[in-house]
């Protein structure tokens, strides 16, 4: 898997030294220099003129220099010279970890390299599925088959079950897991994905909705793994996989949950309802919530009934949109239903701005009326400034609403709209701008989630603070962007152009160890250019 341009005995030294000479060649406007600029998109239709007026940066010649060797960016140049002069057991710890996270390409890149690593080492053959290396393994010592290890520390039926191999050794990796089954490996094996070991994922979790591996699913769940783990039925629901939906049925899987979402007080109805709208793949999500409710999904059971006590159509009114909330009542919703607040649905979406929500549950008997605060953060979410400054003068208390934990989670979900009308109205009566919600997340945590440029400059420009960790993940503003740009992508986000915005800003950097597992490659290469400049 050699590039052909890629010289035989690459040094990325070297080729540091090439992108600096090539700079300093373009701000001396050599037209030679100036020319290899137009292998870039953003220069590629620029004439001889604009070109020698051009402010040329370091990561431009850089990505010059990558381009003309074959490589889509620096960052992917860099990364195939590591990989090309990586010792054997750096190699077997990147294979191994590319082929259980989202990172395949590199996997097959290194195994290309060092074709016989899957046969040599235990932890690498249980990612790949090689059936005869982990046999003669656990022949020799049985005990592998549950001792954690490896470079997640997990035990071995995690690396089957995370395995982004499923596609084309599937049939391997079904059979490593039927041998580590037989030598005592527990189908209902878990981890913590958190630092609070009472968050634990399962095995099935892992294989039904992070690999999606339907035959490997089967195969847990034949073996007695709970289907019912609070895991993976809402997980398959927000994928729409209503294949692993259905096998999971098959195995007693219950629409909301069973007893397996007894810790989290809610199902996977109301917590996909609440949480993955606007994300990219709400016609997946729709197909999931589709089949929930198909299968007995009870749209007015209570969820958190000593915090909220919420049912789904509260979650669907504020983040949802009228063809969601039509479902809902088609399979009995109640539509006057009243939190423990004794809010409503249609409180809930006129507080929220879903006037179009507002409108159909009026003309469906769903009303109920506002409080005066209600009406005041209903302005607030309208963006109607006009009306917010009237009701601040007439009633300047409606100014302690901007301190009020509820009101400020509306103030955390505008964070995410393209339209700035209601954030910069909330931001102007006195929303704080560094506030935290439940997750440690700042209102500009979610501004990089959704990719909102427009949303994240507001913020900027009002002081939101750029080197906050959030509680949960302990991730910055920038490993938002990118987690959500590889996984939740927003159809309008400009997830580039907010990471630009926030280097340019001065947002805090991750960790060398924290960007390996970053997915996007244009978003690592602007990352390792911010790293760069700032300590030259």
């Amino acid at each position: 898997m050699t590039t052909p341009q890629l010289p035989a005995r690459p040094d990325l030294a070297q080729l540091k030294k090439q992108a600096k000479d090539l700079l300093q060649s373009a701000r001396d406007r050599q037209p030679a220099a100036l020319a290899r600029f137009r292998a870039l998109p953003a220069f590629a239709g620029k004439s001889d003129t604009e070109l020698a007026a051009t402010a040329f940066a370091l990561h431009n010649a850089q990505s010059a220099v990558a381009r003309e060797l074959g490589f889509a960016s620096w960052n992917a140049l860099r990364e195939r010279i590591e990989e090309l002069t990586l010792d054997r057991q750096a190699a077997i710890t990147q294979f191994t970890r590319g082929s259980v996270e989202q990172r395949l390409g590199r996997a097959e890149r290194v195994l290309a390299l060092y074709p016989d690593l899957v046969a040599a080492d235990f932890h690498a053959a249980l990612a790949f599925g090689e059936v005869a290396a982990v046999a003669r393994r656990l022949a020799a010592d049985p005990t592998l088959a549950t001792r954690r290890g490896g470079p997640m520390n997990w035990e071995p039926l995690f690396y089957v079950a995370h395995s982004r191999w499923g596609t084309r050794n599937s049939a391997g990796l079904i059979e490593v897991a039927r041998l580590l089954l037989a030598h005592g490996a527990s189908p209902n094996a878990s981890y913590a994905w958190s630092d609070n070991a009472a968050e634990q994922v399962s095995v099935l979790w892992a294989a039904s909705c992070q690999a999606r591996h339907l035959e490997l699913a089967r195969v847990l769940l034949e073996a007695g793994a709970k289907p019912d783990d609070g895991e993976s039925v809402y997980h398959a629901a927000e994928n729409g996989d209503t294949a692993m939906l259905d096998l999971l049925a098959a195995h007693g899987a219950q629409a909301d949950g069973g007893d397996g979402n007894k810790r989290w007080q809610n199902t996977p109805l109301y917590f996909i309802l609440g949480h993955y709208a606007g994300l990219g793949h709400d016609a997946a999500v729709r197909r999931g919530v589709a089949w929930l409710l198909a299968h007995g999904a009870d749209p007015n059971r209570v969820c958190y009934p000593e915090k909220s006590a919420e049912t789904p159509l509260h979650a669907a009114a504020r983040h949802w949109d009228v063809p969601m909330i039509e479902l809902l009542a088609q399979h009995g919703a109640n539509l006057r239903a009243k939190r423990k607040d004794g809010r409503t649905a249609y409180v809930l979406a006129a507080m929220h701005g879903r006037t179009d929500i507002v409108a159909w549950l009026r003309d469906h008997d769903g009303d109920s009326d506002l409080s005066p605060a209600e009406r005041f953060l209903a302005a607030c979410m309208r963006g109607d400034r006009a009306k917010v400054d009237a009701m601040l003068r007439g009633e300047p208390r409606f100014a302690e609403l901007t301190r009020d934990p509820g009101a400020q989670k509306l103030f955390f979900e505008v964070a995410g709209r393209t339209d700035t009308a209601a954030l910069e109205t909330m931001l102007a009566c006195g929303f704080d701008p560094a506030a935290t919600d439940d997750l440690g997340a700042t209102p500009l945590h979610w501004a990089a989630f959704t990719g909102n440029l427009a949303g994240a400059k507001v913020l900027i420009a009002h002081g939101a603070p750029l080197d906050v960790r959030d509680r949960t993940h302990k991730s910055l503003l920038l490993g938002w962007a990118d987690y959500a740009a590889a996984n939740l992508p927003h159809p309008q986000g400009d997830y580039v152009g907010v990471v630009r915005a926030l280097l340019a800003a001065g947002a805090a950097l991750p960790t060398p160890e924290a960007l390996e597992s970053w997915a996007s490659e244009e978003l690592i290469a602007l990352v390792l250019e911010a790293a760069r400049q700032r300590s030259a």
